[in-house]
């Protein structure tokens, strides 16, 4: 289950100071805590109200009052996103999150927030309205193939070394879900590189009119990529324009070992440039 946990602004965050260092660089920390089989799912910080706008809807109107929100007691001004198996564990994490003001700010700190849990759009559809045609499709072995990718996976790799350059080791953390209904797997990423810190999300679902996987990925820097996929046992493929992917699950399924070749341009030939080994995070 998904809760969001939500930080009201204080005054020097509506006055548009920077947070404080310390505290920035303190909170990666966090993730290092959370409960086992947590996940942070997303995060993010919400300029000042004085350059936002509220709308209010009475009378039959709607009226748009630009910022900032005087006459509101709290304002958000920020939030993150965790996945869990429990309230209790929501609670825990943001325990720490306030703990951890506290313990580099100081005792005199002053802040709050709230605990809310999330649901779907499904959860609310009346028991009693007819499902239309596409509601009642079902998802087939071809979207249960990619079970084996479900779960949380611990990522090291190494970039290969070239004529200028030694190799460079990385790595990241690789999340799976499936969306619901059981079409589409979600992928969400957090790596490490050597140019820098670079997270994402890409889409994997099977279109059954070409008979192949497709892959639509977005990067934390603005790129974009779309690949198709096969598979053979447990080996998989993945093809693009000018990256690819080749391969294979083992140890029953706990480790992805594979290889990523790139090439300039489509006429150019394929280069090996990238050993990976995703390993399963306990209790996935």
């Amino acid at each position: 289950m998904k809760f969001m946990l939500i930080s009201y602004a204080t005054k020097d965050w509506e006055a548009g100071q920077a947070p404080d260092p310390r505290l920035v660089a303190a909170i990666p920390r966090l993730y290092e805590k959370m409960p086992k089989g947590a996940s942070l799912v997303s995060t993010g910080g919400l300029a000042p109200s004085s350059i936002g706008a509220k709308v209010r809807v009475s009378g039959g109107k709607v009226v748009v009052t630009d910022g900032p929100f005087a006459e509101t007691k709290e304002v958000v001004g920020g939030f993150a996103i965790v996945d869990v198996s429990s309230k209790e564990e929501a609670i825990a994490i943001a325990n720490g999150f306030w703990q951890l003001h506290i313990d580099v700010l100081g005792p005199d700190y002053e802040g709050g927030g709230e605990i809310r849990q999330m649901f779907h759009q499904e959860e609310c559809a009346s028991q009693g309205e007819p499902v239309s045609e596409q509601e009642q499709l079902v998802s087939g072995p071809e979207h249960r193939r990619l079970e084996p990718f479900i779960g949380k996976w611990k990522t090291e790799g190494i970039i290969k070394a070239t004529p200028v350059a030694p190799g460079v080791p990385f790595h990241a953390v690789d999340t799976y879900e499936w969306v619901p209904g059981g079409f589409f797997v979600l992928h969400r990423w957090d790596a490490n590189m050597p140019d820098g810190r670079t997270q994402g999300v890409e889409i994997l679902g099977y279109d059954a009119a070409r008979a192949t996987y497709t892959v639509q990925s977005f990067d934390s820097v603005g790129n974009t990529d779309a690949l198709t996929a096969s598979v053979a046992g447990d080996s998989w493929t993945f093809d693009g324009k000018l990256l690819r992917f080749r391969g294979s699950f083992r140890d029953g399924g706990n480790c992805l070992v594979g290889v990523w070749d790139r090439r300039t341009n489509e006429a150019a030939t394929w280069e090996h440039f990238m050993d990976v080994k995703l390993s399963k995070a306990d209790g996935y």
